[in-house]
């Protein structure tokens, strides 16, 4: 009996951890779903996520992997009980769903950044062939900046594959690379690779490999370009031959800042390859930029977009050269092209793995950079008018350039013949940029064409910025939250003091590279009481505070705070809002801003009203 007892002891404590242990997040039916039926997936959110369940919409956002394409789609799902639920009708040839939640706060909930997925069987129970090469770049890729490649279970979906199709040479490529990456040993993959050219002798896929494995894992460039010479000349009709060409000439050009013009042209004449006419028009358009030729590079961005008239980037470059040589109904056509692809379906299309706010806020950086090259179209033909209605759009959005709209909008209303116009636009360039001195040349030159005296033109100036800084003060909306400790904080505890709230995320690259500089200021003004320094995010605490373990930040930190984002209507990060000792607002910062630090420590000693700043 007493030997029962340890054994009894084990039962006992593993009946209690299975009966604590959490739902699964992620289930579906049936457990092995087939091409051409529906699968139901379920979301059981725990932890921190639970709150979400009742309060916000969850949308499902997926892709679906078939042999020779990929669609992405986003759908909301439906509240039954405790979980979320959606049926997605899988259709033919679909070998793969990956996917991700998002709420209608920005929050996501995607497996530390590499979602979840569902090998789809074919209507005879088995994988498709590649599946397994699908599932091993997904381990490969991640969506965040924290979410880091896992290399293992990479590395055994590719084995996987090999077993299935031992002449599929991009996984044994991909895994070489891993191999090569964690283990630093490169003998057996040599080992192996020699192997293999014996059994495939005279075969371009191992060809290539070889070209591609002494290349980039051995590091060997003067047997890679035997093997790519020997490719080129062997396997004219091969699928990557205009891919090996390009790379062979890269190569053969490694230590020239360009390749000749000659080459490029004859090799973008040969391909019908995608991908490696979109990577030698790029090299050929800034090769013609080094050299100011813009004609030639116009032409050559000009293919870029008729290539891939979804690459927004291309046409706005196009759109600028255009505005350069004074074809303004081609750039007008361009900017209309990339404003139809500024809607949300097409950005998740082309970014399904970002973070919802980081997308957003690509959103309206696009939408800036329109408007604002539209104003410039506008300017350039002389439609001031026009220009000025496109600038504040650009100010709507939230610009990182306020100053640099509003001197162009002083510019367009001079050119209308509206000095009072002007006068108000170079005020406003000076209120959100004090140190912006080309505004405020343009308010000394105004204020001489004013008839106002010389000695009187600084006074004046400096009765223009205040009368309109009071004119558009506004109240801070107020708010309580919770920080990381659990303590409740309201606006209303700092009644008559400065406070300085940041909108921020740690999925934001601007706001984790401002940090270092944020915390100099906190310790600037840390014997100030009565300067506050508040950062807010919509995350959950649990989120924030694994970030602040290896990113310490010295701001109290509110956490879970949607509500307050909406309340003072932030639409990008970072956001520094500074509010005074009545509560009104008097500066905000929207967006990636240089000299952050300096720009609030100048604000904040004004407003302290102090001669120089605390030491």
């Amino acid at each position: 009996m007493k030997r029962s007892w340890p054994l009894l002891v084990l039962l006992l404590c593993l009946s209690m951890y299975c009966h604590r242990a959490e739902k699964p997040i992620v289930a579906w039916t049936p457990d092995e779903p087939q091409t051409n039926t529906a699968v139901t997936i379920y979301y059981l959110p725990q932890g921190e996520n639970a709150r979400l369940v009742g309060s916000n919409a969850i949308f499902f956002i997926y892709e679906i992997h078939m042999i020779n394409d990929v669609v992405v789609k986003s759908s909301p799902m439906v509240l039954n009980g405790s979980k979320w639920e959606i049926q997605v009708q899988l259709p033919d040839s679909a070998c793969l769903i990956c996917f991700k939640f998002e709420d209608d706060a920005n929050r996501v909930d995607d497996n530390k950044g590499r979602g979840w997925y569902i090998p789809i069987n074919n209507q005879q129970g088995e994988l498709f062939p590649g599946t397994d090469y699908k599932i091993g770049q997904l381990f490969l890729s991640h969506a965040r900046p924290e979410a880091f490649p896992d290399f293992q279970q990479a590395r055994r979906a590719f084995v996987r594959d090999i077993k299935v199709q031992p002449d599929h040479v991009d996984s044994w490529f991909t895994k070489w690379s891993i191999d090569k990456y964690t283990t630093k040993n490169t003998a057996p993959i040599k080992k192996t690779l020699d192997s293999l050219l014996v059994q495939y002798p005279d075969n371009g896929d191992f060809t290539w490999l070889a070209f591609q494995t002494h290349w980039k894992i051995f590091g060997d460039v003067e047997t890679a370009m035997k093997y790519g010479t020997q490719f080129i000349k062997q396997f004219p009709s091969h699928d990557r031959h205009s891919q090996v060409a390009y790379d062979m000439l890269q190569l053969r050009n490694r230590t020239a800042s360009t390749i000749s013009m000659n080459e490029l042209k004859k090799l973008i004449n040969t391909t019908s390859d995608p991908d490696v006419s979109g990577a030698v028009l790029f090299r050929m358009a800034n090769q013609y930029l080094h050299a100011r030729d813009v004609n030639n590079a116009k032409n050559a961005f000009a293919k870029m977009a008729k290539l891939d008239s979804t690459d927004t980037q291309s046409l706005l470059t196009l759109a600028s050269m255009e505005i350069q040589i004074g074809d303004y109904n081609s750039a007008r056509k361009n900017l209309s092209n990339v404003l139809a692809l500024c809607t949300d379906q097409a950005l998740l299309k082309h970014n399904p793995w970002m973070h919802p706010g980081k997308r957003t806020q690509q959103k309206y950086s696009l939408l800036t950079q329109i408007h604002s090259a539209t104003a410039n179209v506008e300017d350039s033909a002389g439609q001031f008018a026009k220009a000025i209605s496109h600038r504040k759009k650009v100010l709507s959005l939230g610009t990182p350039f306020p100053a640099y709209e509003w001197t162009k909008i002083g510019d367009a209303y001079t050119q209308l013949g509206e000095p009072d116009n002007a006068r108000d636009a170079y005020v406003q360039a000076v209120l959100v940029a004090i140190d912006h001195t080309d505004a405020y040349d343009k308010l000394i030159a105004l204020a001489s064409t004013l008839k106002i005296p010389s000695a009187a033109i600084s006074d004046s100036i400096v009765g223009w910025v205040t009368k309109a800084e009071q004119q558009q003060m506004k109240k801070a909306p107020a708010f309580c939250g919770t920080d990381v400790d659990n303590k409740r904080i309201c606006l209303s505890d700092f009644k008559n003091e400065i406070v300085v709230l940041y909108f921020w995320s740690s999925w934001s690259k601007a706001c984790r590279d401002e940090i270092a500089s944020l915390n100099e200021l906190v310790h600037i003004f840390g014997s100030v009481a009565d300067v506050h320094f508040i950062a807010i995010s919509n995350e959950y605490k649990t989120s924030i505070v694994n970030f602040l373990v290896e990113n310490p930040f010295n701001y109290q930190q509110v956490q879970n705070a949607s509500q307050l984002i909406k309340d003072y209507e932030i639409i990008g990060y970072p956001t520094h809002i500074i509010i005074d000792r009545e509560g009104n607002i008097r500066k905000i910062y929207t967006g990636f801003t240089p000299g952050i630090k300096d720009k609030l420590q100048a604000d904040l000693t004004r407003l302290l009203k102090t001669e120089e700043s605390p030491s």
